[in-house]
C-alpha cells in the first residue's frame, strides 16, 4: 500500500529587499551564534554557495525568507506589475 499526501501552500510575496548580502558571511555569522541557516532559495531550492548573493522577501502569513537573485528579479517585476 502506498499513500501519497502532497501539501500545497500559497505565500504572498509582500516586498523584497533591494540590498543583497553574500550567503558565506551570512551563514558564518548565524552558525557562529548557533542560530538554524535557510541553506536554499525559498522559491526555486536553489543551494546557496558561499558566494552567492541572498536578497530578504517578507511573504504574508509567514516568516522572513531568502531569495535567490533570479527569484528576487521574478518577485520584484511580480510586484511592479500589481502596483500599476
Amino acid at each position: 500500500m502506498e499513500v501519497v499526501k502532497i501539501t500545497k501552500r500559497t505565500y504572498k510575496c509582500l516586498s523584497v529587499a533591494n540590498h543583497s548580502w553574500k550567503f558565506g558571511k551570512f551563514r558564518e555569522i548565524r552558525e557562529r551564534l548557533g542560530l538554524k541557516v535557510q541553506r536554499r532559495c525559498f522559491n526555486c531550492e536553489h543551494k546557496f554557495s558561499d558566494d552567492d548573493d541572498i536578497y530578504l522577501a517578507m511573504f504574508k502569513g509567514t516568516l522572513n525568507h531568502f531569495l535567490c537573485k533570479e527569484c528576487m528579479e521574478i518577485a520584484k517585476n511580480d510586484l511592479e506589475k500589481e502596483k500599476a
